[in-house]
């Protein structure tokens, strides 16, 4: 370990410990098909981003500094460099034609809960040597309670995007493979609109598939129950 320690120098070995928590470990989520290999490449030829990697978990609240440079090391991993804003980064891959979720970096909502996480983990592995660790509570750093008291990962307060932005929202099925009664509306579906949960609209190359379908039946559902409740009231 310290002959590693020794080639690898102590500002990348000291960064290895955020580099593992924000790209995906037991506790944290990663980035889809973003994985650890590129993003040590980075981590070895940018000087910034070791220092940064190697804050996570040195204290335990994220600084405005901090975030802004692992949103840039974010848009980098996604080749982007000539942008240090998440949602720009986005925008430019949507401009291009990356319509799924999975292809997109993180929003900077959902990315500063992710950070959050991060840091948290990080904290807790810095000080594995501690025989009590005098730690905040991880509601509020990543993490919530959901309705029935359990703990949760918060993923963000905001929606992906825009609500017209959702709408054009397409996919390029060619033979309806969007979701079926017996896959519960495409569960285990490579559609697109299907892993980003929004119905098929005009807009997809397949028409009449059960992602359309299924979200059409819940309208009239939706209408027919209105019109009971008018009958009711009359």
């Amino acid at each position: 370990m310290q002959a590693v320690r020794s080639h690898l120098g102590n500002d990348i070995t000291h960064a290895l410990i955020g580099l593992h928590a924000i790209t995906r470990c037991d506790s944290v989520s990663g980035f889809y098909i973003k994985g650890k290999v590129k993003s040590a490449k980075l981590l070895f030829k940018e000087a910034g981003y070791q220092q940064a990697l190697g804050s996570l978990g040195m204290q335990h609240e994220v600084s405005e500094k901090l975030y802004d440079k692992l949103q840039a090391f974010v848009c980098h991993l996604y080749d982007q460099q000539s942008s240090d804003d998440v949602n720009e980064a986005r925008f430019n891959l949507f401009r291009l034609g990356k319509h799924s979720e999975e292809l997109l970096p993180k929003t900077k909502d959902s990315l500063e809960k992710h950070i959050l996480r991060t840091n948290y983990q990080a904290a807790v592995w810095r000080r594995s040597l501690y025989q009590a660790q005098n730690l905040p509570g991880p509601v509020g750093n990543g993490w919530k309670l959901s309705d029935d008291g359990t703990l949760e990962v918060h993923w963000g307060d905001l929606p992906c995007a825009p609500e017209n932005v959702l709408k054009t929202v397409q996919c390029a099925c060619k033979t309806g493979g969007c979701g079926s009664k017996s896959t519960e509306r495409g569960r285990n579906s490579v559609c697109g609109c299907v892993k980003d949960n929004l119905p098929c609209t005009t807009m997809c190359k397949f028409q009449g598939c059960f992602n359309s379908q299924a979200e059409e039946m819940l309208e009239d559902e939706n209408e027919d129950s209105d019109s009971d409740e008018d009958k009711d009231e009359n």
